[in-house]
C-alpha cells in the first residue's frame, strides 16, 4: 500500500511536469508503468489474503474446533465440522421385489434410539436407479425436517415406509407359531362340540375349549408379530405359549398373556 501511494504521488507530479516539459516523456511513461505495477501487486496480495479467509459454504452448526490459534494449517486440514440440522436425510435399503411399492414423495415414519417413543415423519426423496450386486437391494433416501434440532447426523434409525391403501391383515405373536419340517402351524382355541353338534359347557356354563392345530401360511414379520395369510380367521383365539404341551383336541384354559401385557405397558428405565 505504501509503494502504491508513493507511485500515485510520483505519477501525479509527473503528469504536471510533463506538460511544462520539465521531465521527458520517457520518464513519465516510466512513472505510469510503476503505478500500474504497484496496483497489480496490491491486487495480487489482496486476492491471496482473501483465499486465507475461511467461509462456510452453508448456514449450520459448527462442531468442536480441531485446531488452535497459531497452528500451521496445510491445505485439506479439517478445522471443524459443519452440520445443517434443519433438514436431515436417512439412507436405507429395500429388497428389489419391494421396489414397485415405493415412490418419490411417499411418507415414512422414523424412530431413533434416543427417542424410542417418538416418531419423526419424512418423505422419500430419492431412489437409486440400480440394484446392489452383493445384496440385491436398492438404496432409498428419505428426507425429514428437524425444527427442534433433536436429531443429529449419524444417529441409528428404524424406518417404516407407509404404503398407500393399507389393508387389514391378521397378525399373531411370533411365539404362537410352531415351525416344523411339515409346515408352520398354530393352535386355535375352539369350543368343544358334543356328538349332536351342541357346544359342551363346564360347571360355570362356559364353553369347554380345546386346542385345534392348524397349518398356516405366514407373511411378513415385524416387531415380534407375524402376518398370517391363510389358516386363521379374524377374531379367533390363538395359543401363544405352552404349545409343546398341547395335542390336537387337548382341553385348554385361557389366561392373560403376560408377555403381551409387558409389551403394551409404558417403557421404563433400568
Amino acid at each position: 500500500q505504501a509503494d502504491l501511494g508513493l507511485a500515485q504521488v510520483d505519477y501525479s507530479r509527473g503528469s504536471q511536469l510533463v506538460g511544462s516539459q520539465a521531465i521527458s516523456k520517457g520518464e513519465f511513461d516510466r512513472l505510469s508503468a510503476v503505478l500500474k505495477k504497484s496496483k497489480a501487486t496490491v491486487n495480487q496480495l489482496k486476492a491471496a489474503l482473501e483465499k486465507k479467509r475461511i467461509i462456510a459454504p452453508f448456514s449450520g452448526t459448527i462442531g468442536i474446533r480441531q485446531v488452535d490459534v497459531g497452528d500451521y494449517v496445510a491445505s485439506g486440514t479439517m478445522i471443524a465440522t459443519l452440520q445443517d440440522l434443519g433438514s436431515l436425510y436417512v439412507d436405507f435399503f429395500v429388497p428389489e421385489q419391494s421396489v414397485p411399492k415405493v415412490a418419490i414423495g411417499q411418507p415414512v415414519q422414523i424412530i431413533v434410539s434416543a427417542y424410542p417413543t417418538q416418531t419423526f415423519p419424512g418423505t422419500i426423496s430419492a431412489i437409486n436407479p440400480k440394484v446392489e450386486n452383493s445384496t440385491r437391494n436398492v438404496q432409498v433416501r428419505a428426507t425429514l425436517a428437524n425444527p427442534d434440532g433433536k436429531l443429529l447426523p449419524g444417529m441409528f434409525a428404524s424406518l417404516q415406509v407407509l404404503l398407500p391403501n393399507p389393508q387389514p391383515r391378521i397378525v399373531v405373536p411370533e411365539s404362537a407359531i410352531s415351525y416344523t419340517l411339515y409346515g408352520n402351524s398354530v393352535y386355535v382355541a375352539v369350543p368343544k362340540k358334543a356328538e349332536d353338534g351342541s357346544l359342551e359347557k363346564d360347571d360355570k356354563g362356559q364353553p369347554v375349549l380345546i386346542a385345534e392345530r392348524r397349518f398356516v401360511e405366514t407373511g411378513e414379520r415385524r416387531d415380534g408379530q407375524v402376518m398370517i395369510t391363510k389358516g386363521v380367521q379374524n377374531g379367533e383365539t390363538v395359543v401363544t405359549a405352552g404349545q409343546l404341551k398341547l395335542d390336537n383336541g387337548a382341553h385348554i384354559a385361557i389366561s392373560d398373556d403376560k408377555t403381551l401385557a409387558e409389551q403394551n405397558s409404558a417403557p421404563r428405565a433400568n
